[in-house]
């Protein structure tokens, strides 16, 4: 599971070199399938040996000018479940947000419900992102936003509504290029919202109408559905069965634990930037691993 690929000491990825040396370490070593594939031949009990699958969230900018390039280097398929209503800027992605406030306001420190009086010079804005996002994470869809809104409020920070382009999607004319060539696009939702605490009115919204918009900007069937957050506490049965009545065939969640029978529930192994970490991974070294789906 990646997120992003891009150089820069403000936004958690790996870089286009670090992403490299992983590719072809995969190339080299594993029979990389497309997740589709990989769970159809799990289903089977005809898993090939060192079969892995590469799996990406969100849908950011620097996936097509960096991460899609070295996929095809390697000639390594992949998926991209992306937010449609990021992909349509309609909305920010909320850590995205935040760190675009905290890294543009004038302001020398923050102050705000919930947290203590934070620096936010360049040596400490990181860590106050970390310290308000763990308290973001507790809080509704609708709460995060209202105290986001009040954040950049309080530090006089205009919010568009396009994302900045450091934080930006890529555009559907990208995804219609890259499925041409073989991407695999699934749904991350409309707006990226934790699932587990909507109506199932809401549910369907986020579940039915992203894969719509998908369908009908790439004429393919979307399959997968991504549960934003990723975790336990995020997703519930009623997010299972409404993900099926949907009509998605698989989900995937944010930590590798996994019922080989419950195919909603896929889990996945978050790729590190450590490439000795990476290749333990990758090759079933696991025991420091949190496997449970629990916040830490």
């Amino acid at each position: 599971m990646y997120h992003r690929v891009i150089n820069n000491p403000f936004v958690p990825a790996v870089t286009p070199e670090e992403f490299d040396r992983h590719m072809g370490y995969l190339k080299r070593h594993f029979n990389v399938l497309p997740i589709r594939e990989l769970l159809k031949a799990q289903a089977s009990g005809e898993v090939p040996n060192n079969a892995i699958a590469i799996t990406f969230d969100d849908g950011h900018q620097d996936f097509y000018t960096h991460a899609w390039p070295i996929l095809k280097k390697y000639n390594l398929p992949a998926t991209l479940y992306v937010t449609t209503g990021f992909i349509d800027n309609q909305c920010w992605l909320w850590p995205d947000l935040l760190r675009h406030i905290l890294l543009t306001t004038p302001a020398q420190h923050v102050v705000a419900d919930g947290i203590n009086t934070l620096p936010l010079t360049e040596a400490k804005v990181l860590s106050t992102w970390n310290t308000i996002a763990s308290y973001c994470l507790n809080l509704s869809s609708d709460e995060r936003t209202q105290y986001i809104s009040n954040l950049a409020s309080q530090l006089n920070v205009d919010i568009a509504q396009k994302p900045s382009p450091l934080f930006c999607g890529v555009s559907w004319d990208n995804l219609r290029e890259m499925a041409s060539e073989g991407l695999d696009v699934g749904s991350h939702t409309v707006s990226h919202r934790i699932l587990s605490n909507l109506s199932d009115e809401e549910l369907t919204t986020e579940l039915a109408t992203s894969k719509q918009r998908i369908e009908d900007e790439l004429g393919n069937n979307c399959t997968g559905i991504c549960y934003p957050n990723g975790m336990l506490v995020d997703i519930s049965p009623s997010v299972d069965a409404l993900s099926l009545a949907s009509g998605y065939r698989y989900g995937v969640v944010a930590f590798p634990a996994q019922d080989p029978a419950n195919r909603m529930r896929v889990g996945r192994w978050p790729a590190p930037k450590d490439f000795r970490v990476f290749k333990r991974l990758v090759n079933g070294v696991t025991r420091r691993a949190n496997i449970t789906g629990e916040r830490a």
